[in-house]
């Protein structure tokens, strides 16, 4: 009975490991078979329904949420929980009165506040989403969630200085915050502070020298400062670690045709419509190209 309550706790925690490293398949598989041997249950439900969240199955992260709240059936994590499943599948009004229920027992729960702000901001009401993050970050202003949450709705809402300085913040309290040094890159640039933002966006490769979307960006800014060969560099690269992506390509079309290289650009586009044959764009492309050929 020892050896076999250890080897449980041991695959209890070999799941909590897949889940903290992404690996949520595998995770959800042992926290079923934990359920179906009666470990841990009530968890396992909790940690399911996060698994098939993130897995985009939300129908199933629903039911799962569903069996571990019919246990703690006031659990704010739990309650939280299924109001984002409820707000994936489009039932906001549902997600929303689970929180405004609970919200009515507790007007300093900055995690319902939060909750609600992602549900508005799900929806695009921007305004609605920056008034209840506001309201949790003013209850918690060490969140660097709340930080993030905050700056990606200023930046929404096209108040840039705003979603800049959140960013500030979050990386006062943790310099290394991946998604917080992300978008404070993307703010730079749109600030047309483009030296700023390579260096962030170096910052970043430091530690993640295979970021396909950090190199992408960087190509972007490049192409915007007039730095053809470059940016091709960090396109290349990009593409090298995401093969089919099409916005890549056709990036790389548009580089090859400023570059006068309109062989190389329409061989590339030709890829692309492999990829997708009815893109418009990439026919939008082509016609660019021709057009160019015919003027030299």
């Amino acid at each position: 009975m020892l050896f076999n309550n250890l080897k449980l706790k041991r695959d209890f925690n070999n799941a909590l490991r897949f889940e903290n490293n992404g690996n949520y398949e595998r995770a959800s598989e042992i926290f079923e078979s934990l359920i179906k041997k009666n470990y841990k249950v009530i968890e396992s439900y909790f940690h399911l329904s996060k698994n098939f969240y993130e897995m985009k199955k939300f129908e199933k992260s629903l039911i799962y949420i569903d069996k571990y709240l019919n246990i703690n059936p006031t659990d704010i994590n739990g309650l939280t929980a299924k109001s984002l499943s409820l707000m994936k599948l489009k039932r906001f009004e549902e997600a929303l009165n689970i929180l405004n229920e609970n919200l009515n027992n507790d007007f300093n729960n900055s995690m319902i506040f939060n909750t609600k702000g992602t549900i508005f901001y799900e929806q695009q009401n921007f305004e609605k989403a920056l008034n209840y993050y506001k309201k949790a970050y003013n209850l918690d202003k060490k969140n660097i969630s709340y930080l993030n949450n905050l700056s990606m709705t200023f930046d929404k809402l096209k108040r840039f200085n705003k979603a800049l300085k959140c960013c500030d913040k979050g990386l006062s309290l943790n310099p290394s915050h991946y998604s917080l040094l992300f978008g404070k890159a993307l703010i730079l640039s749109k600030l047309k502070r483009f030296d700023d933002a390579l260096n962030v966006y170096d910052e970043i490769l430091k530690n993640d020298k295979n970021n396909y979307k950090v190199l992408f960006n960087k190509g972007n800014i490049l192409f915007k400062k007039g730095y053809y060969k470059e940016t091709l560099s960090y396109y290349n690269q990009a593409l090298d670690l995401d093969p089919d992506n099409l916005d890549i390509m056709i990036s790389i079309g548009v580089v090859l045709d400023n570059m006068k290289c309109y062989d190389e650009a329409l061989e590339v586009y030709n890829k692309c419509l492999n990829l997708d044959s009815e893109n418009v764009d990439v026919f939008n492309n082509i016609g660019e190209v021709y057009y160019h050929k015919k003027k030299i």
